[in-house]
């Protein structure tokens, strides 16, 4: 068995200090092209392994602390993988010394918002009612990750989260698939352009069939934050009765679903929906929801949880400003 090489071996055989070396391993001072590329050479034949215990010591002695500002579940299910993944790489990071507080906001309620006195890194959706949190980390220099709506706000280190024009242009592929590149769709959702999730998911479909199924006819967009959704669901049947698909995009309640199916007068009318809740499984399940669009909620816990990790503790800035889910296709065989 071979040992593993140290710092100083490393040293040695580049004929430079230990300091050098160092420098090199973190990335910070001034260190000649020719030097680094040598002491990069030598740390990948040479087998070197940071000391994790002397690492895992050196943060432990920082006490970090970070912020996760989530949705409570109760308001919107799909928070609930989300929340999953945050308290799983808190577990993770407590081992570090890492203290991470969780505070679940309701989706409006501005009242509702605790006031942060101390931490190191926050996690959130750059949400209206938490402006006050986003301007005070401004201020005072606190590194943000934000989690699951995009924002054009620079000053974040990254954006964890689904690119919701692609999702918008696969549910177009999968109205495609399913109608034989034909039919009539439609889109029914909550909220409207100011909501970017629908706004993003609406303009990936909509370019996705005038570029590429010019033979399925958009029948029309239903969108309405103020009344039922399920008495717009009945207002769209009712103006065409001969729908094959229904993009639904942001229901919050996905009951609609069988009112969709209660109402069509297509027996087999296909409904394209995206994330997958408790509420939605069984329906996806059933043939109720033909197929659902995913995007990683646990990741958009952890995620942010680790880049403020490997930023405060390490030093290490993301390797892209957009992290992008994985969208995955969930039908009733694969759930």
């Amino acid at each position: 068995m071979f040992s593993m090489a140290t710092i100083k071996e490393i040293a040695e055989r580049a004929g430079v200090s230990i300091g050098t070396v160092d420098r090199v391993l973190h990335d910070r001072g001034r260190v000649s092209p020719e030097t680094r590329e040598t002491i990069l050479r030598l740390v990948k034949e040479m087998d070197y392994k940071p000391n994790s215990v002397a690492q895992g010591l050196a943060i432990m002695r920082k006490k970090l602390k970070f912020s996760f500002f989530i949705i409570d579940p109760l308001y919107h299910p799909f928070f609930e993988n989300v929340l999953k993944g945050a308290l799983r790489k808190a577990e993770e990071l407590r081992q570090y010394g890492i203290e991470v507080e969780i505070h679940k906001i309701g989706a409006y309620a501005v009242d509702e918002i605790p006031a942060v006195v101390q931490t190191d890194g926050i996690a959130m959706l750059p949400l209206p009612q938490l402006e006050p949190i986003r301007q005070w980390a401004k201020e005072n220099a606190i590194p943000i990750v934000y989690y699951n709506i995009p924002t054009e706000d620079d000053s974040g280190l990254a954006y964890v989260g689904c690119d919701y024009e692609q999702a918008g242009r696969i549910a177009a592929g999968l109205c495609a698939i399913t109608n034989n590149g034909r039919g009539t769709v439609a889109v029914l959702s909550e909220g409207g352009s100011s909501v970017i999730s629908y706004r993003d998911r609406a303009k990936g479909f909509l370019q996705e069939l005038k570029t590429r199924y010019p033979s399925i006819r958009l029948a029309d967009c239903y969108v309405d934050i103020y009344s039922d959704l399920n008495t717009v669901a009945e207002k769209m049947l009712s103006e065409h009765p001969n729908l094959d698909t229904v993009y639904l995009i942001n229901p919050g309640d996905y009951s609609v679903c069988r009112t969709i199916h209660n109402y069509s007068h297509n027996p087999h009318i296909k409904i394209i929906t995206n994330d997958l809740t408790e509420q939605q499984r069984p329906m996806v399940e059933s043939g109720l929801i033909t197929a659902t669009i995913c995007q990683e909620p646990e990741k958009q816990g952890s995620e942010p949880l680790e880049i403020l990790f490997q930023y405060l503790a390490n030093g290490k800035l993301p390797t892209q400003k957009y992290c992008y889910t994985d969208l995955s296709i969930h039908i009733s065989q694969n759930i």
